[in-house]
């Protein structure tokens, strides 16, 4: 997924486990290691705005029925 691509949720999750299993297997270089990490948490904080985004407009949404129930983040 290019920087400038359009952002999807799924294909971010996708690329994110891709570098946590590269990760994990200890055989990249130290820069490597940390291009990866960086990487993945740019894409981690696309991911979290992406769910804000979704969740606050499920509210909207919600309120417009009438039927507004709040978020529990543990679901």
């Amino acid at each position: 997924m290019a920087d400038n691509d359009k952002f999807l949720y799924e294909d971010a999750i996708e690329e994110l486990s891709r570098i946590v299993d590269k990760l994990s297997t200890g055989k990249c270089s130290l820069d490597d290691s940390l291009d990866l990490y960086t990487r993945g948490v740019k894409l981690a904080s696309l991911c979290d705005k992406k769910l804000s985004e979704v969740e606050k407009k499920i509210a909207v949404i919600n309120k417009d029925s009438l039927e507004e129930e709040p978020f529990a983040e543990d679901q």
